[in-house]
């Protein structure tokens, strides 16, 4: 617990030479930076940017006191715009941004979470030692670290929350603590802080990391697959990069892209029609971590899996059109990131899941989303759409730590692929909208593990799909150590956490079991939920067996090939005929399943109503 300190008055914190609380009075209210994704203007309570631990405590105590929630922002760049919340006090962490001294005998370094990664890297490559983080220059520490954070050195050192040693947080009291994974020294709170961070737990202060040798210079390159191409050779050459990986060296490092930018009419060739540009390209990135005449070998290997297995797939695809460099210049670390996306503001929806691979079937249903995406959007209103599919190898070292090492939980998922859609004009919100929702429905097919350093609003059970099996244990610290659930927003955990927020696209949330009775009444629900889902079961036209055999032959059938996981789908059996009998016995069965489901169905929508709804 912190020491008695006087509750600071908002004019304390608005005149007194701290200046650095900005609220809804304030002339220059409306000038507060909020996030990179201009889709989301929400009007907090206030902006503040803190310059030292104190100025935390004070902006910590004065919310307290006003009962004024809190939510923590870094480099801006949440694509769900949970950093800025409605009425509540918004840190702005940027001011806090010093890099101390890089510890070079023991190869360690204190930041401060207001830092960019950049800032982190110009402080340590010039010592020839880096830690893991991101690969956008502008993204902010605090953001990252408690997300996960994961870029080139990531296969061969982990994730960036993986190399955390120290952390300070405020708590909600105002106090502050020195965490690490010493027992006695909050080593709970360093567990949870670390991928679990955006429960909101406390302000994360600063942040000691262990860093890591680099190498001098580094072999990169791109091979790039142009847009005529792109029809046949999206799926071999997206099934190539996974299976390659599952054998490559694990200091290799992979980005595969794959861009569609939409053109104004006026700018298209006369040889393609209405408001649809050129195909997609696709480009693979290719880094290996160590030697560079080694990296050089380990492409020229996969680059000549990659045309082979595109020519075996699909003999048509002139590979002779493919574009890459054997022998690039090599490039140092600094520079790869310096090189990075610098984003700016622009209006997003955005997808991003933990996968563990992909199959035929599923790319093929992620390919319209970013080729046909908007057949009717009206790109002459709106000349900086791109949509973009992006699948990062988050294998290697990722993959080697327990579940339980810290918060983040996706130990066996070794690629993350997101999703993202990017305009400019607010008339368009419903079309790029129902895009998103396309995305998720296919996304949603194939897995509900989200990155959490890219959460999506519209999660029916945000805090399972974000952290797994650690979601009890990350509820418990949350308990513990935020009893008033001071640090709230969207996808925060509250104390007695089982069942998250459900949010819906209207922006509307309810809270399912925070507002339940009791445990008995929590039960009770959970058994209505789980005979509903068995009455969908058992209604099912599909007998138990005939539904066995519909899954069985519907699986994708690798033959012929020992480089290519699919190539063949194979049709379900039409299913035998029925007896008179069986169709009496069938329609008597579906009259009962019906009313059972109609029964579940009601007396599950009168408790939603009556603990989600009703105050």
């Amino acid at each position: 617990m912190s020491e008695e300190k006087p509750v600071p008055t908002e004019a304390q914190l608005y005149f007194e030479g701290l200046e650095y609380c900005v609220f809804k009075d304030h002339p220059k209210y409306n000038q507060q930076f909020q996030t990179f994704n201009s889709r989301y203007d929400t009007t907090p309570h206030a902006f503040c940017k803190p310059r030292t631990i104190d100025d935390i405590k004070d902006i910590v105590l004065y919310a307290k006191s006003k009962s004024i929630k809190v939510v923590c922002k870094s480099g801006g760049h949440s694509c769900t715009g949970f950093s800025v919340e409605m009425d509540a006090i918004v840190i702005d962490m940027r001011d806090m941004k010093h890099v101390y001294d890089v510890d070079t005998v023991n190869k360690t370094v204190k930041v401060q979470c207001g830092a960019l990664v950049e800032d982190l890297y110009d402080k340590t490559t010039i010592h020839g030692l880096a830690v893991p983080g991101g690969s956008c220059p502008t993204v902010g520490i605090g953001g990252l670290v408690t997300g996960g954070g994961a870029n080139y050195l990531s296969p061969k050192f982990g994730y960036m929350c993986d190399n955390v040693l120290e952390m300070t947080v405020v708590l909600s009291d105002g106090s502050v603590v020195v965490c690490t994974e010493k027992e006695g020294e909050h080593s709970d709170l360093f567990w949870a802080m670390r991928g679990g961070g955006h429960t909101g737990l406390g302000v994360l202060v600063d942040v000691t990391f262990r860093l890591y040798e680099i190498e001098k210079v580094y072999f990169w390159t791109t091979t790039t697959i142009p847009s005529g191409l792109w029809t046949d050779a999206f799926v071999p050459a997206m099934l190539s990069v996974i299976e390659y990986s599952k054998t490559m060296d694990q200091a290799t490092y992979f980005n595969f892209e794959s861009r569609k930018r939409f053109v104004p009419t006026n700018k298209l060739n006369d040889s393609h029609n209405g408001n649809q540009s050129p195909l997609p390209t696709i480009s693979i990135i290719f880094l290996y971590n160590g030697d560079y005449n080694i990296g050089r070998q380990q492409f020229k290997t996969f680059y000549d899996r990659l045309v082979g297995d595109l020519k075996h797939y699909n003999g048509t695809i002139d590979t002779s059109k493919i574009t890459t460099n054997i022998d690039p210049i090599p490039i140092r670390f600094i520079d790869l990131i310096k090189n990075g996306p610098r984003p700016t503001p622009k209006r997003i929806y955005s997808r991003c899941r933990m996968i563990h691979s992909l199959t035929v079937e599923q790319i093929q249903s992620i390919q319209p989303l970013i080729y046909s995406a908007l057949p009717t959007f009206d790109i002459d209103k709106d000349g900086a759409s791109l949509f973009t599919l992006n699948m990062y190898y988050q294998g290697g070292k990722m993959t080697k730590k327990a579940t339980d090492y810290n918060a983040f939980p996706f130990r066996d998922t070794p690629w993350s692929i997101s999703l993202t859609g990017t305009y400019t004009n607010k008339d368009n919100d419903q079309l790029f909208g129902q895009w998103s929702k396309n995305a998720k429905q296919v996304f949603d097919k194939i897995t509900d593990n989200v990155y959490p350093n890219y959460p999506e609003p519209d999660l029916l059970d945000w805090g399972k799909s974000l952290y797994s099996t650690n979601l009890k244990r990350l509820s418990q610290v949350k308990s513990k150590y935020d009893q008033i659930n001071l640090f709230k927003s969207k996808q925060t955990l509250d104390q007695t956490t089982t069942t998250t927020t459900i949010h819906l696209d209207s922006g509307y949330s309810s809270r399912v079991t925070d507002r339940l009775g009791s445990n008995i009444t929590s039960f009770f629900i959970l058994f209505i939920h789980n005979q509903i889902r068995r009455t969908f079961f058992l209604c099912s036209p599909l007998t138990h067996q005939q539904h066995h055999h519909h899954q069985s032959t519907s699986k994708v059938i690798i033959k012929n090939h020992p480089t290519s996981t699919t190539k063949f789908i194979h049709p379900p059996t039409q299913p035998t005929k029925e007896s008179k009998r069986d169709r009496e016995k069938e329609k008597e069965r579906q009259l009962d399943c019906i009313c059972s489901y109609t029964n579940y169905y009601f007396y599950f929508f009168y408790l939603f109503i009556k603990f989600t709804l009703i105050d």
